[in-house]
């Protein structure tokens, strides 16, 4: 047996690798034991490492199809969250993904992210939506949108670039906050916390106080200089002269490193070894 998941106060599931097993429920109060699903069917090759989720569904390692999948204990069907059944390392969306030999899983409380081991190739890897990412390039978008930077056209007047501005500030300042209450901190948080640098927030706090300081006369007198003179011509920065500007380089992002050497594990063997005495 390699997993055990708690479905309520008396009841538990139980997985078991070996041919003709699978997934087991478990009543505390009155011992009885349910099969559920079976290794070897069309829905599990060979169940390996399950958690119980918030919303009562079981995910589940397939060891057998290189798949995490996710069992519905109301239909009983079992669909996919993450894995093409390849066997390699390899991150994507749900149907792109790849595992070398995934183990352990474990469900963040309240949350739809979920851990996953992926053993021979030693990577701790994370399924997750992509609705947060999606939320942040929205905002991201509205704040270049408010300057004319996204290459369209459309020119906007001065109250909807100050709202647009402060939509993205209040978006940025309530998930600083958000992280400061998940890590119990008053402190400011930065890049690695997964939000905006204090730096860069206080940036868009200060663009934003300028331009509600803006009175009709100056607004009058910079879009005269801007018909006079043009547009402003942005500064060179660092990147413009490393990667950015050379051609044959692209950002770092977009490169891929390679993949780590996959090395497997034997659990039947590991199982079977003795114990040395202490």
């Amino acid at each position: 047996m390699f997993g055990v998941a708690c479905k309520n106060s008396v009841e538990f599931y139980v997985s078991s690798s070996a041919d003709a097993v699978g997934l087991f429920l478990v009543n505390f109060q009155t011992g009885h034991c349910e099969h559920v699903l079976s290794n070897g069917s069309e829905s599990l090759k060979q169940v390996h490492g399950i958690c119980s989720k918030s919303d009562g569904k079981v995910v589940l390692v397939d060891r057998g199809a290189n798949k995490v999948t996710e069992f519905d204990v109301v239909s009983k069907q079992v669909s996919n969250l993450a894995g093409s059944g390849h066997t390699e390392s390899r991150d994507g969306c749900d149907l792109t993904a790849s595992f070398s030999q995934p183990t352990g899983v474990c469900c963040e409380k309240d949350s739809h992210s979920i851990f996953v081991v992926d053993s021979s190739s030693g990577r701790f890897r994370l399924i997750t939506s992509v609705q947060a990412l999606i939320k942040y390039l929205q905002n991201l978008w509205l704040f270049l949108s408010a300057f004319n930077l996204t290459g369209t056209k459309t020119r906007l007047s001065y109250d909807e670039t100050v709202t647009r501005v402060q939509q993205c500030y209040a978006f940025h300042e309530e998930a600083s906050l958000k992280v400061q209450g998940i890590k119990g901190s008053t402190s400011q948080t930065q890049g690695p916390d997964g939000t905006l640098s204090a730096t860069t927030l206080n940036s868009v706090k200060m663009i934003l106080e300028g331009l509600s300081r803006l009175k009709t006369k100056q607004l009058n007198e910079l879009r005269q200089w801007t018909q006079q003179y043009g547009r402003s011509v942005r500064q060179n920065t660092t990147r413009n002269f490393s990667t950015k500007d050379k051609p044959g380089t692209l950002p770092l992002n977009l490169y891929e490193s390679a993949p780590p050497e996959q090395h497997s594990v034997d659990f039947d063997v590991l199982l079977n070894e003795d114990i040395p005495a202490q």
